[in-house]
Formats: structure tokens, C-alpha cells, sequence
């Protein structure tokens, strides 16, 4: 009994020294990998926000004379 119980401490350090090593390079895989995220994700957004820029933009980057018209309503014919 005495053989079996010192192999299973010696097992259940050997497993834990394994995990912490698992750990600590799971943390920083993460502290690699978050830069690149942040940066895929802030240029996601800038070119979400360009896209939207622009879209909204379209009146000033109209032609000159383009929706100088002047329009009716519904059933009334425009002077």
C-alpha cells in the first residue's frame, strides 16, 4: 500500500507540474494573440466608420446642380 500511495503522489505532481506549464503557456498564447485581435478589431471599426462616412457624405460629394430640383408632393405638380 505504501508503494502505491507514494507512485500516486508522484503521479498527481507529475500531472500538476504538467498543467501549470499548460497554464502558463495558455496565458501567454493570450497575451500574443490580444494585440492582434485589438488590431483586427480597430480596423474592422475604422473601416465600418470610413464606410459610414462616406455614406452619409454623399451631399457634399455630389455633383454641383444634383438635387437642385424642386420636388412635389404626392398629387401636386412641383411650380
Amino acid at each position: 500500500m505504501e508503494a502505491m500511495l507514494t507512485a500516486l503522489r508522484r503521479r498527481h505532481a507529475e500531472l500538476k507540474s504538467q498543467n501549470d506549464r499548460n497554464v502558463r503557456l495558455g496565458v501567454g498564447m493570450e497575451n500574443l494573440l490580444r494585440p492582434v485581435e485589438d488590431g483586427i478589431r480597430i480596423e474592422r471599426e475604422r473601416a465600418a466608420a470610413e464606410l459610414a462616412s462616406r455614406r452619409m457624405d454623399f451631399g457634399f460629394r455630389a455633383e454641383a446642380g444634383k438635387g437642385d430640383e424642386d420636388v412635389g408632393t404626392v398629387g401636386q405638380r412641383s411650380k
